[in-house]
C-alpha cells in the first residue's frame, strides 16, 4: 500500500473550508464510527475543538481543554498481515493519532491509536494471549489488545484491556478500537453522558403480557418436533409420562399421544431428531436409563427400547444413529442394534451430531469431529454446564452456556465470538430455532439483586442479537418457547405466558 499523495491537500480542505471546523473534523474522522450508534458522540467530540493546523507533517486538532489530537500521515507502506482489516482501514487514513497535553510534548501522550510496537505478550501471564497484539495505548502506559480467537459482534477480534502495573487482562470492549479511540477522547473531553449510545437493555423493547392460560398438567421437559407439536415429560395425577402436545390453541392444549417409558427419577434431558426421541439423565446423580421412544406416529407413540440401563449424562441422536458417554463414548444404530466405539480426548459432559459431524464437548475444551471420528477442529472454552445448538451448514455451534459464545469449526482451531452486549446475561435452557435464528431467554441482576427476565434472538448468520425485555419474573420455572406469527408463548412448568411483539419474524 503507498500513500496516498493528497493528503495533505485534504487536510488544508479541512483548515480552509468554509463550514464550520468541528463539521469538517466530523466529515475527515468519520471513518472511526462503524456503528451510527456513536455517530452522535463523535460529533460532540468534534464541537470541542477550537483551532486545526498542519505542523510536522501531522493535523494537529485543539480542543477547548488543552487536549492536542496529533493525527499523523498515512503510512508509506504496509506489509502486515496480521492486525485485523477494521485496523487496517484506520491507518490507511492516519498511521498514529496521538492525544495529550497540547502545552507540554515532553510527557507520554494518553492516547496512541496504530501500530505503537510497546506492548509484548510477556507482559501478561496468560496463554490465552499469546502472540496479541495492541492498537491502543490508553492512559500513557496501559494497553488495549485484541483477542487471538474471540471475535466481537462485528466478527472482528475481541478488544481487552491491560493494566501495566498488574499485566491482568481486564474488561473487553464490544465494538472496534476506531470506537473505542472516540469513545476515550470522549471521557477526556466530559462529553455529556446523553451523545453516548444507550445501552442495550435501555434500548431494548419490552414484551407486554397478554394471556396467561394454567395447563392440566406439570411440565418436567419439552422438545418441539414441529409446528404446533411438542413432545414433553409430563406429570398428571402422580404420573410420569412422555405425551406429544397439540399446542395449535393455547387456550386448549391437548395430548394427542402418551405412552410409558422407564425411569426413576424426574429429572430428565431429551433430544429429538426427526421420528425418534432419546431421554436421559438430566444429572449425573440422577439414574434414568437411556431410552428411545418412536414418534412417526404422534397419535400413539411407543419406547423403542432401553439403550443403557445404567443411563448416561450426555448423548445425542441424528436419525436412526445415538451416541453417548458410557465407560467410552458409543455408537449405536437404533434399528439394528450394531454399536461402535470411538475415543475423544477430553471427557464429555455434551454431545451433539448431525449428518456431517460429531461435537464433544466439557466445560473447558470442544472436538469437532467427523462421522469418521477424524478430528476436524478444537479449542478451549469456559462453560459450567454447557447447553449447545449446532448449525452445521454454517459451521458454527452456539453455546447457550452463562455468557453466549458462537464457537465457529471451520478452522483446525476453534474460533470464539463473544457477545458483549449480552454480558452479565446467564442463557436459560428453552430455545426456538427457525432457519438461521435460535431465541432463547436469559437472565440478569439489577442492582437491587432483582432477577430481570429477557428473550433474546440471535441470527446466527450475521452474528446479531435482539434483546427484549420480560416485565414478568419466571421464578426459573421455564420450560420451552414456541413462536407462532408474532405471537410468543413461554410454557412454564404449570402455564402458559402469551406476549406479542409487533412486526416479529420468526424466519432468518
Amino acid at each position: 500500500m503507498k500513500t496516498n499523495p493528497d493528503y495533505l491537500e485534504v487536510w488544508k480542505q479541512i483548515i480552509d473550508s468554509d463550514e464550520k471546523l468541528p463539521d469538517s473534523l466530523t466529515r475527515h474522522f468519520s471513518y472511526l464510527v462503524d456503528n451510527p450508534a456513536y455517530d452522535p458522540l463523535l460529533q460532540a467530540v468534534m464541537q470541542k475543538a477550537s483551532s486545526c493546523k498542519i505542523e510536522e507533517d501531522s493535523l494537529q486538532i485543539f480542543f477547548s481543554n488543552d487536549l492536542l489530537l496529533s493525527a499523523s500521515a498515512p503510512p508509506s507502506a504496509n506489509d502486515s498481515t496480521t492486525w485485523p482489516e477494521s485496523f487496517k482501514r484506520l491507518i490507511d487514513v492516519h498511521e498514529f493519532i496521538e492525544v495529550g497535553d497540547s502545552k507540554n510534548h515532553n510527557i507520554a501522550r494518553d492516547l496512541v491509536l496504530g501500530d505503537h510496537g510497546s506492548f509484548l505478550d510477556e507482559y501478561i501471564d496468560n496463554e490465552e494471549f499469546a502472540e496479541a497484539e495492541s492498537p491502543l495505548i490508553d492512559d500513557q502506559s496501559d494497553w488495549w489488545i485484541y483477542h487471538p480467537e474471540e471475535k466481537n459482534e462485528h466478527d472482528q477480534p475481541m478488544l481487552y484491556y491491560v493494566s501495566h502495573e498488574s499485566g491482568n487482562v481486564k474488561e473487553s470492549f464490544p465494538h472496534n478500537v476506531g470506537i473505542l479511540f472516540l469513545k476515550r477522547l470522549a471521557d477526556q473531553l466530559k462529553i455529556d453522558k446523553s451523545f453516548y449510545p444507550k445501552s442495550e437493555e435501555e434500548g431494548a423493547s419490552s414484551l407486554e403480557l397478554q394471556k396467561e392460560i394454567a395447563l392440566p398438567f406439570a411440565i418436567l421437559r419439552t422438545e418441539r418436533i414441529g409446528e404446533f407439536r411438542i413432545a414433553a415429560v409430563l406429570r398428571q395425577d402422580a404420573q410420569i409420562f412422555f405425551g406429544i402436545l397439540d399446542t395449535s390453541n393455547p387456550d386448549d392444549i391437548k395430548i394427542i399421544g402418551r405412552t410409558d417409558f422407564p425411569s426413576s427419577k424426574d429429572s430428565f434431558n431429551m433430544k429429538v431428531s426427526e421420528s425418534k426421541v432419546i431421554l436421559f439423565n438430566r444429572m449425573t446423580s440422577r439414574f434414568n436409563p437411556l431410552v428411545w421412544i418412536d414418534i412417526s406416529d404422534p397419535t400413539s407413540p411407543k419406547v423403542g427400547g432401553v439403550i443403557d440401563e445404567k443411563g448416561t449424562e450426555a448423548a445425542a441422536i441424528h436419525q436412526d444413529q445415538v451416541i453417548y458417554k458410557a465407560n467410552q463414548l458409543i455408537e449405536q444404530n437404533l434399528l439394528t442394534g450394531e454399536k461402535k466405539t470411538f475415543q475423544s480426548l477430553i471427557r464429555a459432559k455434551e454431545l451433539m451430531m448431525d449428518e456431517n459431524v460429531i461435537v464433544v464437548q466439557n466445560q473447558e475444551e470442544v472436538q469437532v469431529l467427523d462421522r469418521q471420528y477424524n478430528l476436524i477442529s478444537q479449542g478451549k472454552i469456559h462453560t459450567s454446564f454447557p447447553k449447545n445448538f449446532l448449525f452445521s451448514k454454517l459451521k458454527l455451534i452456539v453455546c447457550l452456556s452463562d455468557s453466549l459464545e458462537v464457537l465457529g469449526f471451520a478452522a483446525k482451531k476453534i474460533q470464539k465470538q463473544k457477545f458483549p452486549s449480552l454480558k452479565d446475561h446467564s442463557c436459560r435452557l428453552p430455545y426456538f430455532v427457525s432457519g438461521n435464528s435460535i431465541w432463547f431467554l436469559t437472565t440478569t441482576r439489577n442492582r437491587d439483586d432483582e432477577i430481570r427476565y429477557h428473550l433474546v434472538r440471535l441470527d446466527s448468520k450475521e452474528s446479531k442479537a435482539t434483546i427484549h425485555v420480560l416485565k414478568e419474573d419466571l421464578d426459573y420455572d421455564e420450560f420451552a418457547i414456541e413462536i407462532v406469527s408474532n405471537e410468543i408463548r413461554i410454557y412454564l412448568r404449570r402455564k402458559i405466558l402469551i406476549y406479542r411483539l409487533e412486526a416479529i419474524s420468526k424466519t432468518s
